[in-house]
Formats: C-alpha cells, sequence, structure tokens
C-alpha cells in the first residue's frame, strides 16, 4: 500500500512533473505552478489571519480568548464536511485509474485507504489555513505553556478525519442512489445541491434554538458551536482546560468511524463502482435526419455537456449561482438579517440592500467553469488543435458554458430583488450590467490563469478543478472580491456609471491579452 500511497502522493499538485522534468525549462514550468499555488495559500492564510485579528481583539475584550479557536474549528470542519461530500465521486468512486488498480494483486481496502489518505491530506491543506492563523493570534496574545502546543499540533492533525469519514459517508449514500437511476449524474448533482441547502436551513434553525446568556456568554457561544459541530466541546476541553480524556475520545471516534467505514465501503465498493461506469442506451432508437450546426455552436455543445457529465465539475463552480439564489430567496422569505443567519456571514442582508449589483458581481466572481476547461480536455486535445478551428473560438465556447449558468442567475435573482426594493426600471437594467460584466471578467480570467498553468496529464479532475493553481488563484480572487463591498463605503448611486466603464474596460482589455497571449500559449502547449 505504501508504493500507492507515493504514487498518489506524487500527482498530488504535480509532484510528479517536478520530480520527473527532463530539462530546465521543463522543471521551471512545473515549478511555476507549485510556486503559485504555494503563494496563494498563503495570502489566503495571512486574509484570513487579518479577518480574525478583529473577531480576536473582541473575544480578549470578553475574556473569553480560547473561542476563537473553537470558532476557527467548527468553521473548517464544517467547511470539510460541506465540500467533501461531492469529492467522493471521482476520488473514492469512478475514479480514472479504476481498472488499473482492480486488475492489480492489491486488496480493496488498502484502495480505499490510500484514497482517503489523499482525501485526508487534500483537508489537511485547508486546516492549515485556517487553524493556523488562529493558533498565532492566540499564542502572541495569550501566555501559553509548552502542553498547549503539544496538544494544538496532535489536535491538528485529528480534524480533518471525522469530517472527510461523515462527508464520504454521505457523499457514497449520494453515489448509491444516483447509480440506481439513467441520470447518473444529474441525480447526483441535484441530490448534493438539496442536501446543502438542508445543511444551511439546518444550521441557521440550530443558531436560532439557542439563547444567549450574557453573563456566561463563554459556554454559551462553545453550546452553539458544538451545534454546527458535535466535538467542538471536546476540542475546547483539550485546548483550554488540558483535559487527556477528552484528546483520548477526540482521536479514538474518528479513527473508530474511519475502521468501520471502510469495512463497509469494502463489501460495496466494485458494485458502486460497476454502476457508474455502467451507460445506458436506449432500446428506441431511430434514424433522423442529420442536422449541421455552426462551429461555434457545435463546440458550445460539446462544451455544455461535458460540464453537465461531472458531479465535482458543476458543484465546484456553481457554487456562487447556488449561494446567491439561496440568499436572495432567503431575503425574500424571510427578511432582512435572516441571510447572515443561513450563510454565516455578518451583515450580508445589509450589503444586499446597499451595494447589490456589486454583491451579485462578487457572487459570480466565486463561479468560475473555465480556470480547469482547458486542462480537462486531456490527453484528446490533439483533436482540437488538429481540426481547422482557431483558438479564440474554442475559448469562446468554453466562456459561454459560463455566462449560460451565470446571466440566468443574475436576471432571475436581480429581477426577484428589483421587485422585492422596489427599485425604478433604469437602476434594474444598470444593476444587471455590473454583475454580467463581472461573469464576463472571471470567465475570461479563467482562461488566462489555465493557459499559464496547463495541465492535460492529470490523474483525476478534481486535481485540475480544485487543486491546481488556477483553481486557488480564481477562488482567491473571488474570496477577496467577496470581502470588499464589506470594507468600501461609496454612494454607489453616484459611481454606478463609472464603474461600470471601468470594468467594460478591464474585460477588453483580458479580452486582447486572451486573444493572443493565450490563444499562442494554447497552441505551444
Amino acid at each position: 500500500m505504501s508504493n500507492l500511497i507515493k504514487i498518489n502522493l506524487l500527482t498530488f499538485l504535480d509532484f510528479y512533473k517536478i520530480r520527473n522534468a527532463k530539462n530546465k525549462q521543463e522543471l521551471l514550468k512545473s515549478l511555476r505552478g507549485f510556486i503559485f499555488i504555494i503563494l496563494g495559500l498563503g495570502v489566503l492564510s495571512f486574509t484570513i489571519f487579518t479577518y480574525l485579528k478583529q473577531t480576536m481583539e473582541a473575544y480578549i475584550a470578553l475574556k473569553i480568548p480560547y473561542i476563537i479557536l473553537a470558532q476557527v474549528f467548527a468553521l473548517v470542519s464544517s467547511f470539510t464536511l460541506f465540500t467533501g461530500i461531492y469529492k467522493v465521486n471521482g476520488v473514492l468512486f469512478g475514479f480514472k485509474d479504476y481498472d488499473l488498480l482492480m486488475s492489480l494483486p492489491i486488496k480493496k481496502n488498502k484502495v480505499i485507504l490510500s484514497k482517503i489518505i489523499i482525501l485526508y491530506i487534500s483537508n489537511l491543506i485547508y486546516t492549515l489555513l485556517f487553524m493556523l492563523p488562529a493558533y498565532i493570534l492566540y499564542i502572541t496574545n495569550i501566555n501559553v505553556d509548552l502542553a498547549f502546543h503539544l496538544l494544538f499540533f496532535i489536535t491538528l492533525l485529528i480534524i480533518p478525519i471525522l469530517p472527510i469519514v461523515i462527508s464520504t459517508i454521505v457523499g457514497s449514500i449520494i453515489v448509491i442512489i444516483s447509480s440506481k437511476f439513467k441520470i447518473k449524474k444529474l441525480m447526483q448533482i441535484l441530490l448534493t445541491i438539496m442536501l446543502m441547502i438542508g445543511i444551511l436551513f439546518l444550521s441557521y434553525k440550530l443558531e436560532n434554538t439557542n439563547t444567549y446568556d450574557l453573563a456566561n456568554i463563554g459556554k454559551t457561544m462553545v453550546e452553539m458551536f458544538n451545534k454546527i459541530y458535535p466535538l467542538t466541546n471536546l476540542y475546547i476541553e483539550i485546548i483550554n482546560n488540558y483535559n487527556i480524556k477528552s484528546l483520548l475520545l477526540f482521536i479514538f471516534i474518528p479513527l473508530l468511524i474511519m475502521f468501520i467505514f471502510i469495512k463497509i465501503i469494502e463489501y460495496n465498493f466494485i458494485d458502486i463502482n460497476n454502476a457508474l461506469i455502467k451507460e445506458s442506451v436506449k432500446s428506441n432508437y431511430k434514424m433522423k435526419e442529420l442536422k449541421q450546426n455552426g462551429i461555434l455552436l457545435t463546440l458550445y455543445k460539446k462544451e455544455i455537456k461535458k460540464y453537465f457529465s461531472s458531479v465535482n465539475y458543476v458543484l465546484n463552480t456553481a457554487i456562487g449561482s447556488i449561494l446567491l439564489t439561496l440568499s436572495v430567496i432567503s431575503l425574500v422569505i424571510f427578511g432582512k438579517g435572516k441571510i447572515d443567519a443561513i450563510l454565516g456571514i455578518e451583515g450580508l442582508s445589509e450589503m444586499f440592500i446597499k451595494y447589490g449589483p456589486i454583491i451579485f458581481g462578487c457572487f459570480c466572481l466565486l463561479s468560475c467553469t473555465t480556470h480547469p476547461s482547458i486542462s480537462l480536455e486531456g490527453k484528446n486535445v490533439w483533436i482540437l488543435k488538429s481540426s481547422p478551428i482557431k483558438p479564440i473560438e474554442i475559448f469562446i465556447s468554453k466562456i459561454m458554458v459560463n455566462l449560460t449558468i451565470l446571466i440566468p442567475t443574475i436576471l432571475i435573482n436581480m429581477t426577484i430583488l428589483s421587485i422585492y426594493l422596489k427599485t425604478s426600471f433604469k437602476t434594474y437594467i444598470l444593476s444587471l450590467i455590473i454583475p454580467i460584466l463581472c461573469s464576463i471578467f472571471t470567465s475570461i480570467m479563467g482562461i488566462i490563469l489555465n493557459c499559464f498553468f496547463i495541465n492535460y496529464e492529470y490523474k483525476n479532475e478534481i486535481q485540475i478543478i480544485k487543486q491546481s493553481a488556477p483553481a486557488f488563484i480564481s477562488i482567491f480572487i473571488g474570496f477577496v472580491s467577496f470581502l470588499l463591498p464589506f470594507n468600501i463605503d461609496i454612494d454607489l448611486s453616484k459611481h454606478l456609471n463609472e464603474l461600470i466603464i471601468g470594468l467594460l474596460v478591464a474585460d477588453i482589455i483580458i479580452y486582447i491579452f486572451m486573444k493572443h497571449v493565450s490563444s499562442k500559449q494554447f497552441k505551444d502547449a
């Protein structure tokens, strides 16, 4: 199994390209992507540190500084659980090298464990991204002894395990249910989205059931976080009170559940994978008149079909559209303030009312289908390159897919919001332009980023969609852009025209760059 894990680790973040570089140019190309990922993670971690610093100051004033660790622990655990659900298909089930691994004399439980270890490593990175800023803030403001440091790093290694197992169990159930249908991929997407919506509203209900006791606010907040993620209380007992019994439970519970899960999956592993691989064929096939489409329409149809055939692709790149729709519906149904509780973003409802078009644009920047689209062509890219098709036509077809997802979302949600806020028709039209221009910007930027870091030799599509340099940079741009409206104070009605002109100029500039520079990069790759 050690060799299997070693191979998976080398393919993780494309380490094998650095190790097996044939010449200096190839080594520099591979290192460039890796360095960008490290820098992106570093900047993102610093941004998290900056925002946690304000929270830490408030907790110190209330004399409950340890709550910062509980809060970030609950947050990162929930994030791991939430995002892990749709990683199951493509990592644990339906992975690219399934046929090869099953033909080798390797036990099923070792294959399963090797895949879970890769999930663990990728989520440990996200855990470090959030927990280390909180740790630095805590030790620089509070006097701690050696035991704290030791316990913190022991728990740090355990934190991702239970969320991974729970999300993998839930994801496996979704995969098993969807495998019974002819439209497997669509069912997986629908079931996962429904589950996400359910989790968001459940977290809102849990928070609403809590009554704050101002005389004992520390205990109250721990109880609230414990409702979001049940091991929070154990974690606080370890970090704040150095409780060894809690530490043993904290380690034992996740490992026991993981062991049981692997044993259960082992019995159904081949059946589930076979069900996912199996394709349904219509028995009533009829010959029809052959229709001929233009190049752009043909490419677009191919791209949209590829997009909706991948659960990971859809759920990782449509999150902005889903959150935007949930936010607007919550605002209309529950009124102001409820969005904050449901999505856990304080002040979001006020931002919607004050900076509606900008907030819409920021949500659009979180949804980018283009940053992995070129790499996902894989070894079949030669078909496109050998065809009489210009690179810009390929790019535009991929951009059209992103706009197909975003523009209807913008139109529907902006119409609902405008009716709710009773805005004028002129304001409504102008408010539509900003998020549409943001959608065009993120679509083109995704292509540019992918052309800088093209990878046709991926082992798993999750590598390209979630673990590549374009993915990290795209997430960072979206994350920073989303936080921006919370730190500005402008009269949008006075500066709306300037903002539109600025976005339009930015779109034109990056389009020209894509047409000339990215086209050359695509040809040469």
